[in-house]
């Protein structure tokens, strides 16, 4: 038990229930031991305490290595039991750590997708196998969840809690070539599952909710392809630009020689 996360999270609770409500579907599905991984999409930066608040338990969350440069901010992600992971090139000691916790029955929230989503979409993006590793590796259940859609302050969003698994037949024994994808296929396939079972729940219980936020996302995605689109140009116009000085400045250059 994590003291200072229990008291954080006691704090926090109201305060996400105003500024970050959300509808848990399927609570019943988290087991009562708190030795698990939990694998979720990954939207938003509000998604660590959406998950934080309103999933039972303690868990550890990854952070990327950045997030610990400054004191304070790596003092607080430590009594929170964070860790801090390089997702460029994980050191070995970050992994070790992992598993340690995970054999000493604790639990871990991973998003195996590596990074945001940033398409504008709850679609799954390719699962990496750092999840199915660690699994394999401690043998530990996981049981997947799924965002409905991009945390917005004051709107409604549905966490949907899949069923547990196991990759039970990857254990015990080294992982040969291939292995390890397809284990990490296994958890993207249930992942997947989850997705279109919480896209038929809440289309189906709360269709006024999901036009909403199917309206306000497809808003958003236009407006980041319009400003994507924008940057785009204007590299393009400045990469012109250099080139055209560059072949000016040549040309001046052999002038000058020439005259010479």
């Amino acid at each position: 038990m994590n003291f200072f996360y229990s008291f954080a999270r006691f704090i926090l609770y109201p305060v996400a229930r105003l500024f970050l409500p959300a509808t848990v579907v399927n609570k019943k599905n988290f087991p009562r031991r708190r030795n698990l991984i939990v694998v979720a999409n990954h939207l938003s930066w509000q998604d660590a305490p959406l998950l934080a608040v309103y999933t039972p338990y303690y868990r550890h969350f990854f952070a990327k290595k950045e997030a610990g440069e400054k004191f304070l901010p790596r003092l607080l992600l430590k009594w929170l039991g964070v860790i801090l992971v390089d997702r460029d090139k994980p050191e070995l000691s970050s992994i070790r750590k992992i598993l340690t916790y995970l054999k000493k029955g604790h639990g871990v929230n991973i998003f195996p997708e590596g990074t945001r989503n940033k398409t504008g979409t709850s679609q799954i993006q390719q699962v990496k196998s750092g999840a199915a590793m660690f699994a394999v590796k401690s043998k530990t259940p996981i049981v997947p969840v799924m965002i409905y859609s991009k945390t917005k302050f004051f709107r409604r969003n549905f966490l949907y809690v899949g069923e547990e698994f196991s990759l039970t037949e990857f254990e015990g024994r080294p992982l040969k070539d291939g292995e390890l994808e397809k284990a990490a296929a296994i958890v993207e396939e249930a992942l997947l599952k989850t997705k279109a079972q919480m896209d038929e729940y809440v289309l189906t219980r709360f269709p006024k909710n999901a036009a909403k936020i199917a309206k306000s996302d497809a808003a958003e995605k236009t407006a980041n392809t319009t400003e994507n689109a924008a940057e785009s140009l204007t590299a393009a116009e400045n990469a012109t630009a250099t080139e055209n000085a560059t072949e000016n400045a040549a040309e001046k250059t052999d002038s000058a020689e020439g005259g010479a």
